[in-house]
C-alpha cells in the first residue's frame, strides 16, 4: 500500500477495533493532529464513546441509509429520530425473527 505525505481526507474504518486502550489512545491523539492540520477525518466505528469523544460531527446509518447528522453533543443527549435514540440507548434495532431467518 502507499501513504499520502499530505492528505486531504483521511478514511478509516474501525482503526481502533483490536486496539488496547493504550494504542487506542495514540491513535486517537493522532487523529487530532491530523485534524488540527486541517486534513479531513472520516471514521467509521461502532464505538459510540469513540464517536462522540473525537467527532465534531456525527452520522447515524441504518441499513445504509443516513439516519440523521450533527454535533455529538446533540446526537447522544437530544437525537431527533426515534431510532438513533434507540441505538445509542442500546436498544436492539433489528426484529430478533428476522436475525434467525
Amino acid at each position: 500500500s502507499a501513504l499520502a505525505p499530505r492528505p486531504e481526507l483521511l478514511v478509516l474504518d474501525e482503526p481502533t477495533s483490536d486496539l488496547d486502550p493504550r494504542n487506542t489512545a495514540i491513535l486517537e491523539r493522532a487523529i487530532e493532529r491530523a485534524r488540527e492540520r486541517d486534513h479531513g477525518v472520516l471514521l467509521a466505528t461502532h464505538d459510540m464513546h469513540q464517536a462522540e469523544r473525537i467527532s465534531d460531527r456525527v452520522a447515524f446509518l441504518l441499513e445504509g441509509e443516513l439516519i440523521e447528522v450533527g454535533p455529538p453533543e446533540r446526537i447522544f443527549d437530544d437525537p431527533r429520530d426515534e431510532r438513533t435514540a434507540r441505538f445509542v440507548n442500546g436498544d436492539l434495532l433489528y426484529d430478533e425473527n428476522e436475525l434467525l431467518a
